[in-house]
């Protein structure tokens, strides 16, 4: 996106070996966020890879929604890091995990689906720990925390940050012979064919 406050919106199109991909993407300020001054907190990030990943070029989707109550005073920089890092975490886990040669997407699915959401928060956290030591709260953004969290448990501060940066995730991963998502939190992935819609039902939460 352009900005973080009011509309979104994009279209792309990007291609692998065998396959290409289509993407559009919009977003709106609800009017419950703009009765409260609060930005867009949604994000998105589409990125190819044509490196030589196992099932050849691969497009990497995030989409990821900011926590709106109010004491989630930075979800809008949560949600932009978390699709940021998205794509980074997926590559790496590939690399690392030396997914085989020839393998497709939905065989090596067991072990990305199993292990790489850990890697998601880990990667994000870092992400948020590394933005907040030069950029830490506002006398205002802690009075709002402080507001909707009177007590110490739970509450967000200087030494950790991370729950004011809250958001969810979905990710979608792509490839010429398969598409795996993995979804943090709440909201749905679809699936069109040429019947009707279908949810994705076996979701990491």
């Amino acid at each position: 996106p352009a900005t973080t406050t009011g509309h979104q919106a994009g279209v792309g199109l990007v291609t692998t070996a065998l396959l290409p991909w289509r993407w559009a993407s919009g977003s709106a300020v609800g009017s419950a966020h703009r009765r409260k001054g609060m930005p867009n907190q949604d994000a998105e990030n589409v990125v190819y890879h044509s490196l030589s990943l196992p099932w050849g070029g691969t497009v990497i989707a995030g989409v990821a929604d900011g926590h709106g109550s109010p004491e989630y005073v930075r979800a809008d920089v949560g949600a932009r890091a978390a699709v940021d890092v998205a794509s980074q975490a997926v590559l790496g886990f590939i690399r690392e995990h030396q997914v085989e040669v020839g393998q497709t997407i939905a065989e090596a699915w067991g072990d990305l689906s199993r292990m790489l959401p850990e890697r998601l928060v880990d990667t994000w956290r870092q992400s948020i720990s590394t933005y907040h030591a030069s950029q830490p709260f506002t006398a205002e953004e802690l009075a709002a925390i402080d507001a909707r969290q009177p007590t110490a448990r739970g509450r967000a501060t200087d030494e950790e940050p991370h729950r004011a940066y809250g958001c969810t995730l979905m990710v979608v991963i792509a490839t010429a012979d398969g598409v795996g998502c993995l979804q943090l939190g709440h909201g749905d992935i679809l699936v069109g064919r040429a019947g009707p819609e279908e949810r994705v039902r076996d979701r990491k939460s």
